[in-house]
């Protein structure tokens, strides 16, 4: 059963969501200008908060709960590669701190690690993007040999899982500790990634137009959102059971029970 709710964003879309240390859903509502855009937080019964950031950005690609009881996130500044971009971290009251990324550019997702920190991927589409991981005190470290990662997640087999959606891959990966990657290919523009109440691993499919479920051994299952064209981005476990997404052309947020 999938339920739907309308948010009015005048010149943008709704894009990454998360479920929150406070019992909400957070998501980030991505306007065309530099600046205009928001984080805002959602119900379970469907009412909305929105917060301004301190800084302008061009936009933000993901956003994670972290262990520190803080909503975290990644800021793209300008997207120019000479401007160095940012990771962030929000109180649940709207307070934002900002950290510069010492190299590369263009952060997508983020996740927390079984390790205490952030995790996070870089996109700028070349062979030197990098996996890179924040303390929650702010200290930046990153590995090269990304691989145009989109979405991050901790799996329940203690690995990390990521998205890629490029002419190389469409696929979801499984990324030991030591680095070791194992694709499977899933087609449909996979971006969000999130660990689902039932074992899975569960993503968005963007030109599929639906919601798919990979098991750790990589089993591959879809569902299609009943809304047409509505291009999904990201998505994340719910407080509620329910695996809860964002809709970027619908403007809406959906849900789907596993």
């Amino acid at each position: 059963m999938i339920t739907e709710y309308p948010v009015s964003v005048a010149s943008g879309a709704l894009t990454e969501i998360t479920s929150g240390p406070d019992g909400n859903l957070w998501f980030v509502e991505r306007k065309s200008a530099i600046g205009n855009t928001k984080v805002a937080k959602i119900t379970t019964a469907g009412s909305i908060t929105e917060y301004t950031l301190p800084s302008p950005i061009f936009s933000i690609e993901g956003i994670a709960a972290g262990p520190d009881g803080n909503l975290w996130f990644t800021e793209i500044v300008s997207g120019d590669s000479l401007v160095p971009d940012r990771i962030a971290k929000m109180t649940t009251s709207g307070s934002v701190t900002e950290y510069t990324i010492p190299k590369d550019c263009c952060p997508t997702g983020i996740a927390a690690g079984a390790d205490g920190n952030l995790w996070f991927a870089e996109n700028d589409g070349t062979a030197t993007d990098y996996v890179g991981k924040i303390t929650t005190s702010g200290t930046i470290t990153q590995y090269p040999g990304g691989n145009t990662g989109f979405g991050v997640a901790p799996g329940p087999d203690g690995n990390i899982w990521l998205t890629e959606s490029n002419s190389c891959c469409n696929s979801v990966d499984k990324v030991s500790a030591g680095g070791a990657i194992t694709r499977y290919p899933v087609g449909g523009n996979p971006k969000g990634i999130s660990a689902g109440p039932d074992g899975n691993l569960w993503f968005v499919q963007s030109s599929g137009n639906s919601i798919g479920k990979i098991s750790t051994l990589g089993v591959f299952t879809n569902y299609t959102i009943p809304t047409a064209n509505a291009w999904p981005t990201e998505l994340t476990a719910g407080p509620d059971g329910n695996i809860w997404f964002t809709e970027t052309v619908a403007n809406k947020i959906g849900k789907i029970g596993p």
